[in-house]
């Protein structure tokens, strides 16, 4: 994910309703059970299946790479010294429509700027604002009021602190010891796997858990790259290194937990930072939070991607601001 928020990535009363997502095939989750013992066997297909068609909603937890962090302008409320959650209308989840019954309501849009895995599960990121409690307990109060179907989560980057490690790459030097980094997510994976996943299922029991990875923000060869003077070629070989291993943990890590994985490591293929034509917000001295996020067309990529591996199918596009 190497995220750069610098800094990384309001609840409405009720979430967006949308159909049930079909039950995931033996790619999409670990049929072993590792970790669930009650979807192990022959009749994990159907308790999958009985989680999933009674329920109605779509539910989106996260950080920042869910918030739409990068898009202004944000939901009211969420743009604030009370709560700079960032949620916008150009996130990924926003643009997601399934069977055509239309998209999340902001009252479902949970994902917060700046989340890491303890916000999520058990304290308001912003005490003073409308995020005081945890995203997991909102959760539940949604699913309380209309059985939640699918939930999607991105979650970790801000405990690998990859926003710092990319402030350094701009200026100064690039993980010049890539496997710190690998040890370090291997301790984060293992809490989505043994703490996150199993929260959201406790919160929302009927769901199908998506947990979604994050997009390569750099291409992957040094020829690629143009006007990033900065970037050496064994900073990008790291920098890839480092993300190539994240994705893989995460995808362990879900499916292993019994959740669906959905990679998104190639939504920005060719527009990546440092190309001609970046659909991500420029590193800089300015730009604040903004920088190192997915754009408009970038957030319609992953859209794409995660709607078509996880059953939500994508929507028309929506008139949306490009920065």
């Amino acid at each position: 994910m190497l995220v750069v928020a610098l800094g990384l990535v309001g609840l409405s009363t009720t979430a967006a309703t949308v159909a049930p997502a079909a039950p995931p095939g033996n790619r999409d989750r670990a049929i072993s059970g590792h970790g669930h013992p009650a979807l192990s066997g022959r009749g994990n297909v159907a308790a999958r299946t009985a989680r999933t068609r009674a329920a109605s909603t779509y539910v989106a937890l996260g950080d920042s790479y869910s918030s739409g962090e990068g898009n202004p302008p944000f939901d009211e409320g969420t743009d604030s010294r009370q709560d700079d959650c960032h949620r916008s209308a150009a996130a990924w989840p926003r643009l997601l429509s399934v069977d055509g019954l239309g998209r999340i309501a902001a009252g479902g849009h949970l994902a917060c700027s700046g989340a890491t895995i303890d916000d999520l599960l058990s304290r308001g990121q912003h005490p003073d604002g409308e995020d005081s409690t945890s995203q997991v307990s909102r959760l539940a109060e949604i699913n309380g009021k209309t059985p939640v179907g699918v939930v999607t989560v991105t979650v970790g980057g801000n405990d690998l602190g990859f926003s710092s490690i990319l402030e350094t790459c701009f200026l100064w030097l690039c993980l010049p010891q890539p496997e710190k980094e690998e040890s370090r997510i291997d301790q984060v994976v293992l809490r989505v796997q043994k703490e996150v996943i199993p929260a959201i299922e406790r919160a929302a029991p009927r769901a199908r858990v998506v947990v979604v990875g994050y997009p390569r923000l750099f291409p992957r060869l040094i020829g690629n790259t143009t006007g990033c003077g900065w970037l050496a070629p064994i900073e990008l070989t790291h920098l890839n290194q480092v993300q190539d291993y994240l994705d893989g943990r995460l995808r362990a890590a879900a499916t292993t937990g019994g959740a669906t994985y959905v990679s998104v490591a190639d939504a920005l293929d060719g527009h990546e930072l440092c190309t001609r034509d970046p659909w991500v917000y420029d590193l800089g001295l300015t730009g604040g939070n903004l920088r190192g996020h997915p754009l408009a067309n970038g957030q319609r990529a992953i859209a794409g991607i995660v709607g078509a591996r996880a059953g939500a199918p994508l929507g028309p596009p929506p008139a949306i601001p490009v920065v």
